[in-house]
């Protein structure tokens, strides 16, 4: 089987924006309200709370154990991030890290004294960290100086109350705090508090019997620790473990209901399409809450499964119970993608992003550049707030200061995390913090705060990535079979697309593509997750598409039948690198900018010469027939830009604004791609409404450009690589069976003449066929001789003021329809004469009158080499050529052609007419502000023209330019073509 692979470029363009609003309050209009210092307030309107968040339990029962060399306290309810420990000597930090669990190892340490301050993280929208616990104790040696004379007294009271499930005790008069121990019924010591006072849990503790041990520290100079306080008791078993209850997803969490004494639980997943077990990373934001944002796992629809773990059940951990779960990714940014935001007005407010490592993770850095804070921005992106969705925020480490996150959604932000925010991480509902419901275009934007001092900005969080989810239960449909997809059609942007069945989820299709008579030979074979697939990308062919619709979310749905469409693509003309040039390609010079193959790299360079101006563009120096009711496309191929780039499209290559049927521009330089056009549709239309354009044109020029970089002001920096440039069709394909003998023709009729262009209407063929022309032109005077033959037109039409015509005689158009010899035949010729006539014809301009009209112009010499124009510099003018016409001679057939010698480079302003009674106010534009080229005749439609005094007023002259420049007007014609009366 040959296939011939092509790639299937489906953009899913789903960009994302993060905003600020700083240091300035404003009124009734939503925004945010700051102050200086960059607190963040959420708007005013709507009214958005966010409440104050419970903070953790201090760590309590430091302890130093000498000989393990483990500094230890009790566990923290709820510290889900683990523990920051600093430890000092003196005023030297000797250890600064994060303790996963309630003890950290402290090997290594010299002989000294020392100081411990621990604290316990939090998961973000759950708890605030604690306040630090401090604890000093001594690493080799005992204590020095003065031994204690007396014992310090015990508590008269000592308990353990079970139903508090903690210890208590008395007062002892003359202590400096407590030590408990608590040792199991083998005299393993399972728990020890330091320096803690009157109470402790015992949270942590199995079943079993045990012995608690208290000891009131002495002041080591006048009391020595107290004797030993003792009390023994019993934990007995709650029974069996129940499975966990009420499995629901809120805030991104997967949460059931809270049983007491248990510790924790154990997650485990598989994926929904095909129940393969999947690896997971779980983490909580509370013994009952499953960040299911952070699991390790990317976008799908998986059956979780939870088992909860206990010290004080009868079993280590309960039976399972699991939920199906879909995350949607409706956004994501990875840490090179966060180092791009956006830091500047309107967007973000004095903030940068930069790319670093930490920990041995790549990261995204954001930092202040002024007041001590700063935020950065990301692009607009689309939500589907109905959905809930949740931004999640993995944060590596926080250096100093803290952060925050904001929502904008038009001229509203919503402060979505607070500024207090310093844990690893943040979860949040977005539709519940902004109370917005539906789509909604939005950006976010992060924000750092809390510097040393506002001159300092040394302010830091470092992110690995932030993602956006819809996160949500789902129900597994019965076992069944996908409905077929429906409606494949070709769509205006030149893409096969269709619609997926009814009870498809995470659509994925299966698409093959192979020509229409020859199953075996397959341009693409594969699947892709779009509705759809770019057919312009294919070559020329007429193709068998197969569309096969399957479900990702559940193996026990089967996939649709195939559905089968038939499309064409059909080339106007490709223009490869290599004729992308404008000194030796099939291109010329335009505005301002040139074209140059590169034969190392096999691409083209806009803009290679490096000229000065905003924008420019090139054109073909020949145009083409494009039938605009066939929905013509062009697509730029490229490859790299160091600037904007953009499309220009005329009907001729001049530009002018009556005769331009597109401006597509690209600006983001940093992201160069394939750039698709719709030639029928002019800058107002490409989606939808504007002015599009019907029928067939002929001398079509399409016209690729360059735009400068935003900050690059008036100099031309900007240059874009092409790999080529494709003109097609794409249409939908009608396989119509064939008569069994070709139907004859019509014969080409109702001939008509606008300008110089003589057509007949287009003869009707069907689906599979469009018929081409075979046109000829004869002299009536000359015996019949041959003036004009062309073959396999694309349209029944030919342009006179390209033929060898003699003034005042008579010559006859014949066009013949040509079959395919399958569903027609040709058709016998359809004729038509007509006369061609002359108005006006000045090739010495010595007795014509040229006078300054507009600007600065001068005319160097007039005769019979012609007429010649001169502007300086930064000059522009026009002059005004009397061209002796009756009044009411100009009829809708009269057509202008103007002949250049030698022009010089820059922008010469050429086809423009005016009348008055002394010329001297244009009334009509031919040309706009084209650049004419040397040795070039133009022709233009004079309909609607007039003259006045005896006089038709031509414009010739230049814009403004920075060379001097000159133009050489060989000859000027005014003809006519009328068409011989039936």
């Amino acid at each position: 089987m040959k296939k011939k692979f092509f790639a299937l470029a489906i953009a899913a363009l789903m960009c994302v924006n993060l905003l600020a609003a700083c240091g300035t309050r404003v009124g009734g209009d939503g925004l945010a309200v700051t102050d200086g210092g960059g607190s963040v307030h959420a708007p005013e309107t709507p009214a958005v709370e966010t409440p104050e968040l419970p903070a953790l339990n201090r760590p309590s029962a430091l302890y130093y154990d000498a000989g393990a060399k483990i500094l230890s306290w009790e566990t923290v309810e709820g510290a889900a991030s683990g523990y920051s420990v600093l430890v000092k000597r003196g005023a030297a930090d000797v250890v600064d890290e994060t303790a996963e669990r309630a003890e950290t190892a402290l090997g290594g340490l010299e002989a000294g004294d020392y100081s411990a301050a621990v604290k316990a993280k939090a998961v973000a929208n759950y708890y605030r960290e604690s306040e630090t616990a401090v604890y000093a104790f001594t690493v080799g040696g005992g204590a020095t100086g003065v031994q204690p004379t007396q014992k310090t007294p015990q508590p008269e009271t000592f308990a353990y109350d079970a139903d508090a499930d903690r210890f208590f005790w008395s007062d002892a008069a003359g202590g400096n705090g407590y030590v408990l121990e608590v040792f199991d019924a083998e005299n393993v010591r399972r728990l020890r508090y330091d320096g803690i006072e009157n109470s402790a849990s015992a949270a942590t503790l199995a079943i079993g019997a045990y012995t608690a041990a208290l000891t009131v520290s002495g002041d080591g100079v006048e009391y020595a620790d107290s004797d030993e306080k003792t009390v023994s008791f019993a934990i007995a078993s709650f029974g069996a473990l129940p499975a966990p209850q009420n499995l629901s997803v809120a805030d991104g969490n997967l949460t059931w209901d809270a049983v007491p004494h248990t510790s924790g639980a154990e997650i485990r997943a598989v994926d929904l399409a095909g129940g393969a077990a999947v690896a997971v990373q779980p983490k909580f934001s509370a013994p009952n809450q499953l960040i299911l944002a952070d699991m390790g796992v990317d976008a799908g629809s998986y059956r979780i499964y939870a088992a909860l773990t206990s010290n004080r059940h009868d079993a280590a951990k309960s039976a399972e119970s699991d939920a199906p779960v879909k995350l949607e990714r409706a956004a994501s940014f990875n840490a090179s993608q966060i180092a791009s935001f956006n830091g500047n007005s309107p967007r973000g407010e004095h903030g940068a992003a930069g790319l670093t490592t930490v920990n041995g993770v790549t990261c995204a850095e954001i930092r202040p550049t002024a007041d001590g804070w700063g935020r950065v921005a990301s692009a607009d992106f689309s939500l589907d707030f109905s959905k809930n969705p949740v931004a999640y925020m993995a944060v590596e480490s926080v250096g100093v200061g803290g952060y925050h996150m904001q929502a904008v959604e038009g001229d509203q932000t919503y402060l979505v995390v607070p500024d207090t925010q310093k844990t690893g991480g943040a979860v949040v509902d977005l539709a519940r913090k902004t109370g917005l419901s539906g789509f909604k275009t939005v950006y976010v934007r992060i924000g750092v705060n809390n510097s040393t001092s506002t001159d300092a900005n040394d302010a830091r969080v470092y992110y690995r990535e932030i993602k956006i989810l819809y996160i949500s239960l789902v129900t597994p449909p019965a076992p069944s079979q996908l409905g077929p997809v429906t409606g494949p059609a070709v769509d205006n942007r030149g893409s096969v697309t269709w619609t997926p069945p009814a009870n498809a989820e995470w659509n994925a299709f299966g698409v093959t593509v192979a020509d229409k008579d020859d199953p075996e030979d397959i341009v693409f074979e594969g699947e892709t997750g779009a509705a759809g697939f770019p057919a312009y990308t294919l070559p020329a062919g007429i193709y068998r598409a197969a569309v096969t619709a399957k479900n990702t979310a559940w193996a026990q749905v089967g996939e649709s039948e195939p559905v089968e469409f038939l499309f064409k693509v059909t080339d106007i003309v490709r223009y490869p690198a290599a004729q992308i040039d404008t000194a030796a390609g099939a291109f010329e010079t335009a505005k301002d900018i040139q074209a140059a193959y590169h034969g190392e790299s096999g691409r083209a360079v806009l803009n290679s010469a490096g000229i000065s101006d905003t924008y420019g563009w090139i054109r073909p120096k020949t145009g083409v027939s494009v039938n605009m009711d066939k929905n013509p496309l062009a697509v730029v191929h490229t490859s790299a830009a160091s600037g904007g780039y953009f499309i220009k499209c005329s009907f001729d290559g001049s530009g002018a604004a009556e005769d331009v049927c597109g401006d597509v521009k690209n600006n983001n330089y940093s992201e160069p791609r394939d750039l698709l056009f719709r030639l029928n549709a002019n800058s107002a239309a490409q989606d939808g409404g504007g002015v599009t354009w019907t029928g067939i044109k002929t001398d079509y020029k399409f016209m690729p450009g360059v735009t400068a970089l935003a900050d690059s002001g008036n100099g031309m920096t900007s240059t874009v690589t092409v790999a080529g440039i494709d003109l097609l069709y794409v249409e939908e394909y009608e396989e119509i069976d064939a008569p069994p003998e070709p139907v004859k023709l019509d014969a080409p009729a109702d001939f008509e003449i606008a300008g110089a262009l003589l057509a007949a209407r287009p003869v009707a063929g069907n689906a599979a066929y469009t018929p081409v022309y075979d046109v000829n032109v004869t002299h009536d005077g000359g015996g019949g001789e041959a003036v004009y033959s062309g073959t396999d037109l694309p349209s029944p039409q030919v342009n006179l003021s390209a033929l060898a015509l003699a003034v005042g005689e008579t010559y006859t158009v014949s066009i013949a329809a040509k079959g395919d010899g399958v569903y027609f035949a040709d058709s016998d010729p359809g004729t038509r004469q007509f006369i061609y006539a002359s108005k006006v014809s000045v090739t010495d301009f010595s007795a014509v009158s040229v006078a300054q009209r507009q600007g600065n112009i001068t005319v160097a010499s007039k005769g019979a080499d012609g007429l010649l124009l001169w502007v300086d510099g930064t000059a522009w003018g026009i002059a005004a050529v009397a061209l002796p016409v009756a009044d009411g001679a100009l009829s809708d057939n009269c057509a202008l052609i103007v002949e250049f010698g030698a022009v010089t480079a820059g922008a010469n302003r050429a086809y423009r007419y005016y009348v008055g009674a002394s010329g001297t106010a244009f009334t009509s534009d031919l040309g706009g502000d084209q650049p004419v080229s040397a040795n070039t005749a133009y022709v233009y439609s004079l309909a609607g023209a007039a003259t006045t005094g005896g006089n038709f007023y031509l414009g010739l002259g230049f814009g403004g330019g920075s060379a001097t420049r000159t133009m050489l007007v060989k000859s000027v014609q005014i003809v006519e073509y009328a068409l011989v009366s039936d």
